[in-house]
């Protein structure tokens, strides 16, 4: 049976029920019209029928062109909507007290200014979709019975029977590492882990946008843009660059924007979450998210790619104890043995956890009423987090000295951010060199995806985690195999017609010369898609539990000359394999190799807690 059917079903049975309530109570009131009934029942089951091929839609990994995407998906969500206008009247949604500061500064975004509407607007299809995804990956990683990838954290524990594998072992593993938590509370850190350990191995990490900012602006002459409107257009900001679902589709991101990922994921799985930012007034800066469980804040640091250690091997440390305890953010310095690099000291201080902010994630879609009440009426494997209750989440803080709570605005940064970037986009077209400048890296590093509708579809088969062949569909593997073009296959796209059809290529027009263009354009493209594709290659082995392939494919992978851009990523998912196998001496080699990568510093760290680990074997 289909989700359709059932949901088909289940809105019959609860009609039914009501019916037959309404005439067991119906007293001297005249009997029921089993007309009008049967009538009322195929409407209701119309309804839910609309709401549920869309979701469907927006859960399944069939390949789809971007603008079909979002016409079929908000055009489904609207009709929706509209049939049900009586059940949205004094529905009791209002913006959170926490959030109205945001929309008051954000008003001009036009998702804030329809915030209390029930239509759906064109960007909101991808919010689903990245809900989508997130949910299916946490149901994934939650349900993970292969425990490799978590061999520090065993080592660790010590002595922990494992004849079994299954998938609460690994909150066994953390119970025992952190006994301050019941049992309950500690499938929740599990389950934080192995989030965050997922975003870790699958986001490259990036540098900080304004470094990039501040050299591309060493390398300009100012005087190029004084004749720019300062409003047209703004350089990417640290965790507002990209939508969290970009995020995922790209598998790049810089500290923030993984973090923003990790918290989103911590909301499918129903884990409270904030963002930690240190530093008073407008010297405030991001620091780390940490999770809400038992009462406590488990630090999770996503520029380093690590949980903050505690003083015993393998316990994720709690803002008290670092608070209490300034040695755990020193124990973070690197030593000169370890790295001869300028700067090898934690960026955090104990000093500046004098003040600490605890912000809880919102965006203009979490606190809208439309996904208030989608939320609501989602029902059995469609159910989503899609709304957001930021009272509820600061209310529940500890009381810590220096910590006060709020509302991040970093979901509202990006909104904001994207709408100017979406016209210099449009100003480049139109001529703009300057803005066409300014936004090279956008070309560079999306734009070749973002028309690419079998890259996205292979992603999302992944995020599904479709490691199994239905007979009908390729699997997540399948799919990047197939996006390893050769040379032959690129060089011969203008006459393979089968190839050109699989990427969408038409001639509609007819222009000889145009058509010449299109093609030359997505032959770049299967270049640039080629190399993403191996490095994804690896990501699915690792995720469906063939550690041993994973190695021994980016081994092969690390030396080819196009694989430059995913070396951070090759070398530390390499890392990662060979410790899962326990070949850790080769894992801290790789570990150690590239002090280029923003993620240097703490890889270092895991390579120094692997190695005191092993000493104690």
């Amino acid at each position: 049976m289909d989700a359709i059917t059932k949901l088909r079903s289940l809105t019959i049975a609860w009609v039914a029920a009501l019916t037959f309530g309404f005439v067991f109570n119906a007293g001297c009131k005249p009997a029921s019209d089993g007309t009008l009934d049967l009538l009322d029942t195929k409407l209701s089951s119309t309804k839910i029928d609309d709401l549920a091929r869309t979701m469907d839609f927006v859960f399944s990994d069939k390949r789809y062109d971007q603008d079909e995407f979002v016409r079929i998906v908000t055009l489904g969500v609207n009709r929706w909507s509209v049939a049900e206008t009586e059940l949205f009247k004094n529905d009791g949604w209002t913006v959170d007290e926490l959030d109205k500061p945001l929309t008051e500064e954000y008003s001009e975004l036009p998702l804030v200014q329809r915030m209390g509407e029930m239509s759906f607007g064109n960007t909101d299809p991808y919010f689903f979709q990245q809900s989508a995804w997130l949910n299916n990956i946490a149901k994934r990683i939650s349900e993970e019975t292969n425990l490799n990838a978590f061999e520090l954290q065993r080592l660790s524990a010590g002595d922990i029977d494992a004849s079994v594998e299954s998938a609460d072992f690994l909150a066994k593993i953390v119970e025992k590492l952190n006994d301050e938590l019941a049992a309950e509370d500690a499938v929740k850190l599990a389950e934080g882990l192995r989030a965050f350990d997922w975003v870790i191995r699958n986001i490259q990490l990036e540098n900080d946008p304004d470094e990039l900012a501040s050299e591309a602006q060493e390398e300009a002459e100012a005087e190029e843009f004084d004749d720019e409107d300062d409003d047209s257009y703004e350089d990417p900001g640290l965790g507002y660059k990209r939508y969290p679902w970009q995020v995922l589709i790209y598998s790049r991101g810089d500290y923030v924007e993984r973090a923003k990922l990790f918290m989103l994921l911590a909301e499918q799985l129903g884990i409270d979450s904030v963002m930690l930012l240190v530093g008073e007034g407008e010297k405030a800066r991001p620091w780390c998210p940490a999770l809400l469980i038992g009462g406590r804040l488990y630090l999770f640091d996503t520029k380093l790619g690590l949980p903050i250690p505690s003083d015993v091997p393998g316990k994720i440390a709690t803002l008290s104890e670092v608070k209490a305890n300034p040695e755990l953010l020193e124990q973070l310095d690197l030593t000169t043995e370890e790295s001869l690099a300028d700067d090898t000291d934690y960026w955090v201080k104990s000093d500046d956890l004098k003040s600490v902010q605890a912000l809880a994630y919102s965006s203009p879609e979490h606190c809208s009423r439309r996904m208030f009440q989608l939320e609501k009426n989602l029902i059995g494997d469609y159910r989503l987090s899609l709304s957001s209750d930021p009272s509820e989440t600061i209310a529940k803080l500890p009381e810590i000295e220096g910590l006060s709570g709020g509302v991040w605005d970093i979901g509202f940064k990006t909104h904001r951010f994207r709408k100017k970037l979406r016209k210099a986009i449009a100003d480049a077209a139109a001529g703009s060199d300057v803005i066409a400048d300014k936004i090279r890296w956008h070309f560079r590093d999306e734009a070749y995806i973002d028309g690419f509708s079998v890259y996205r579809t292979g992603r999302a088969r992944y995020f599904n985690g479709r490691f199994v062949s239905d007979g009908r569909r390729r699997t997540a593997i399948e799919s990047f195999y197939a996006l390893m073009y050769t040379d032959k296959q690129i060089s011969d796209l203008g006459t393979d017609t089968l190839l050109q059809r699989q990427l969408g290529i038409r001639n509609e027009s007819g222009n000889m010369n145009a058509f010449q263009r299109q093609l030359r354009s997505i032959q770049e493209q299967m270049r640039l898609v080629r190399r993403d594709a191996g490095f994804f290659l690896a990501q699915c082995h690792f995720d469906n539990g063939n550690i041993g392939t994973a190695a021994n494919w980016l081994e092969r992978w690390l030396n080819r000359p196009d694989a430059e851009r995913w070396q951070p990523g090759i070398e530390y998912l390499l890392g990662r394999s060979l410790e899962a196998r326990g070949e850790y001496d080769r894992a801290m080699e790789y570990y150690g190799r590239s002090e280029d990568s923003p993620q240097s510093h703490g890889n270092l760290i895991r390579s120094r807690l692997l190695k005191n680990q092993i000493e104690k074997l």
